[in-house]
Order: structure tokens, then C-alpha cells, then sequence
């Protein structure tokens, strides 16, 4: 049965999360938005799961630089000292230091590379769990889970665009204008009503789905499949993940789904459904 793992906002969620497992983002090697935590308060949080009963995951999905290996492979020992259950990693510098060491609870989260189960059965092979690309087709998704070591991102919004550059400041600078790159912004294209959420951090500037992802009426399909299911909480209140939290906790046991989904709707009603009806590769659409 699919584990449901949430991303928390503050340590403060963890008490009455309905989640299975807490994701939280280190400060320095993340790319999740806000927030993010200090060894010491992902210390905390990893007392706090404890006692509650709940996984930790932490998520160190960044690109690491040859210049940060030294402070990565400190924190990465350091961490290990703290009972985490799984690490969310990006980079393969994380996967060859925990090695060494021995550490099994490994998810490569490449966003939008594994796309096949061919790809999946590989890490498989290497003691690896993997992130399944969100960009694919439910028919595909279904196959990629079958090779058992899978992880998907079931709500929220999705990462489209990602650059190392401070692409706000160096707008907000050669534009003349004085916005504070630290806050998140909307894009809106010129002919296209949607707004993208932007937001610029120390590792660079990353542009999301203009509306959350969301498969929630295909999870009885999918719950005996893949390991673990999450919700990625960015830009969302405390108190609206939590509610999102506990109707996918009420979903994957089986309650009255149509009901559930207009309540996941009443919360808030931006939700799409990105390529699940569709395949990945488009020749054409019609206008």
C-alpha cells in the first residue's frame, strides 16, 4: 500500500499531520521553495517524527557544485546520525557518498527523466528508488510503478523551468525597478491568462505549473503500485495542506471519492491534470 508523504511547512504540522511521512528540505542542498531548515531544525523535526510515529524524509534534491562537495559530504555525515529514512536526492554525489557509508533509503527525484520502466527497473538494480516524471500519461505512469521502487508527486505545483541564475534580480536590476526578489511572483504571458508562480532562491530561479497537479481519483489504481505517494505543499497555508493531506489520507483508504474530490475542489478549484489523458509527445493540437 502506497505510503503518503507530505512536505511540511513548519515542524509545528507534525503532531496531527494525517500524513504517513514528513518531507523536509535542508536549507542548503534543496531546491524547494520555502521553507527550508537548518541541521538543527531538521534535528527537531526528526525528534518530533519519532515521537509521532511518522517517517522523515529528507530532501536534498539540488545540483551540487564541485565547490560544495566539502560542506555536502559534512552534512550528509552529519545527517546520518539523526535516523532519517529516506533521502530525496538529485545528484549522484549524494548517491557515491551514501554508498560508502552503506545508507539503503535512496529516492532519485531527476523531476521529469523517468519517463519509462526500463529506467526505473536500472535503479532498481542499483538499490535506488525513483521519482516518476508527473509529464507522462496515467497508462505510462502505471507501467513505470510496476517496477516497485517508485515514487510520484500527486498534488501540487510542478517544477517547468529551472536556472541557475538570479533571473528577478538581474530583471528587477536592468529594468529599474525595486521588487524584492526574495518574494514569489506570478508570470503571465501576454496572450495567456495563466499565471506562473516564480520564485528566486541562493541555488536560482524556478518556475512552476500555473495550477496544482493533482491524481486523486486514479489512486485506487495506483495505491498497490508505487511506494509512496507525495504531496508537495508549496505555496499552499498550513491550513489548507493539512486539509489536502487528510482527504488524500481518506482516499487511499477507500471513502467515497466523488465527494472527496469536490471537497479537494472546494479547497481550491486550480487543480489540472497536466498529460494523464494524454501521451508526453505531441505532434499537434488543434487550436
Amino acid at each position: 500500500m502506497m505510503k503518503l508523504l507530505a512536505d511540511i511547512l513548519s515542524p509545528e504540522m507534525i503532531a496531527d499531520c494525517p500524513a504517513d511521512g514528513i518531507i523536509v528540505s535542508d536549507a542548503d542542498f534543496s531546491c524547494f521553495p520555502e521553507p527550508t531548515f537548518t541541521y538543527e531544525e531538521v534535528k527537531e523535526v526528526a525528534s518530533l517524527c519519532r515521537k509521532h510515529g511518522k517517517m522523515i524524509v529528507l530532501n536534498i534534491d539540488a545540483i551540487i557544485g564541485e565547490e560544495e562537495l566539502p560542506l555536502l559530504i559534512e552534512k550528509l555525515d552529519a545527517y546520518l546520525a539523526l535516523g532519517i529514512d529516506y533521502y530525496l536526492f538529485g545528484d549522484f554525489a549524494v548517491y557515491g557518498h551514501f554508498r560508502e557509508k552503506g545508507e539503503k533509503g535512496l529516492i532519485f527525484d531527476s523531476k521529469t527523466l523517468i519517463t519509462n520502466k526500463e529506467d526505473a527497473l536500472i535503479y532498481k538494480d542499483l538499490g535506488i528508488m525513483i521519482a516518476i516524471s508527473n509529464e507522462i500519461s496515467l497508462e505510462e505512469i502505471l507501467e513505470v510503478a510496476s517496477a516497485g521502487n517508485c515514487l510520484f508527486d500527486i498534488y501540487g505545483h510542478r517544477q517547468i523551468f529551472y536556472s541557475k541564475r538570479p533571473l528577478l534580480g538581474n530583471y528587477f536590476k536592468n529594468a529599474g525597478l525595486t521588487g524584492d526578489e526574495k518574494l514569489f511572483y506570478e508570470l503571465q504571458e501576454e496572450k495567456r491568462p495563466e499565471k506562473y508562480p516564480i520564485h528566486q532562491t541562493k541555488r536560482g530561479t524556478f518556475i512552476y505549473t500555473p495550477y496544482r497537479y493533482a491524481l486523486f481519483k486514479e489512486l485506487s489504481l495506483l495505491k498497490d503500485k508505487l511506494l509512496f505517494g507525495r504531496i508537495n505543499t508549496a505555496f499552499l497555508s498550513e491550513d489548507e495542506a493539512m486539509k489536502i493531506i487528510g482527504l488524500y489520507k481518506k482516499a487511499l483508504a477507500g471513502d467515497c471519492m466523488d465527494t472527496l474530490y469536490e471537497k479537494l475542489l472546494a479547497i481550491n478549484p486550480n487543480v489540472g491534470r497536466g498529460f494523464l489523458d494524454k501521451k508526453s509527445i505531441l505532434l499537434k493540437e488543434e487550436a
